[in-house]
């Protein structure tokens, strides 16, 4: 793993998890070496995934091979996007644990999509408040650093 590419993923992440206020969460990475399972062959393709621990306030970042392809693309945008979309699973992964836990194998579907598209409206809500360029290299500070 390109120790650059890995300090990027980081400061990404903090600073998205800093501007929807998961400050109190501590993040850990797992760089995948291949396509998250669930893809198959399918066109939609998984770039990240997030776990969220709310009792131990911790975020489970999983990044996959699509997402270093960008990177190397020098897509930002694009890996800005999809980062912010993943850490704002924070606000409703409680909500949903705690309601779907047992719901009917029928109703799955139609609630994974209703989270996922309530996730990336508030997703694109942030996004659009965020400074120009805000995703790029060069305009994140490194995890750790003071202001």
């Amino acid at each position: 793993m390109d120790k650059e590419y890995r300090q990027y993923i980081e400061n990404l992440a903090a600073y998205c998890r800093d501007v929807t206020f998961h400050g109190e969460y501590s993040q850990t990475f797992r760089f995948a070496p291949k396509r998250h399972p669930g893809d198959g062959d399918s066109n939609t393709v998984t770039k990240m995934t997030i776990s969220v621990d709310h009792v131990y306030l911790n975020q489970l970042i999983t990044v996959y091979p699509e997402t270093t392809l960008a990177y190397k693309r020098k897509d930002y945008k694009q890996i800005g996007k999809d980062m912010l979309h993943e850490i704002c699973h924070t606000y409703f992964q409680a909500v949903w644990d705690l309601f779907v836990w047992d719901q009917c194998q029928s109703q799955k579907k139609s609630n994974d999509e209703t989270v996922e598209r309530q996730v990336q409206r508030v997703a694109v809500t942030i996004y659009s408040l965020l400074p120009r360029g805000w995703y790029l290299p060069s305009r994140l500070k490194k995890v750790g650093q003071s202001a």
